[in-house]
């Protein structure tokens, strides 16, 4: 068209745009199973093709979000139970390197840290199997 990009006063520029049709990618059962092959194929220099990159991109974007948030829930417990136990299990060691005698105040201290420590610990289990069978449940929907 005869624009100059160096030219300070040129205001308009010449654009070369691409687009691809990709809700047949999820709209589609053909979109499914081509998606699966994908991931099936050895040859992983098929996904550095402009088409694959382009709707791996916009798959990525529209479902990204989703993800996280369905994820985060179950990751924030199973983290801060994690956080819990630990500082549950050093304070029952503290108190037992500290206490030189043992009353039963002392002991119902332990007692207690000991209860705590397996509630997390439950918490701490319950949250690990739910991530699991959220990732099994989705490698099996992704047929790998």
């Amino acid at each position: 068209m005869g624009e100059n990009p160096d030219d300070p006063k040129s205001i308009t520029m010449a654009a070369s745009f691409t687009s691809i049709r990709a809700d047949w990618l999820m709209n589609e059962e053909i979109g499914l199973e081509f998606l699966q092959e994908m991931l099936r194929q050895k040859r992983r220099d098929l996904f550095e093709t402009p088409y694959i990159k382009m709707a791996t991109h916009f798959l990525y974007k529209n479902y990204s979000a989703k993800i996280f948030w369905k994820l985060l829930p179950t990751y924030i417990v199973h983290l801060v139970s994690i956080i819990a136990y630990i500082a549950v299990s050093e304070a029952g060691r503290d108190h037992e390197r500290d206490d030189v005698e043992k009353s039963d105040e002392s002991s119902a201290y332990l007692a207690e840290l000991v209860y705590l420590r397996y509630i997390f610990l439950i918490i701490t289990g319950i949250a690990s199997a739910i991530n699991l069978m959220t990732f099994f449940r989705q490698t099996i929907n992704l047929g790998i």
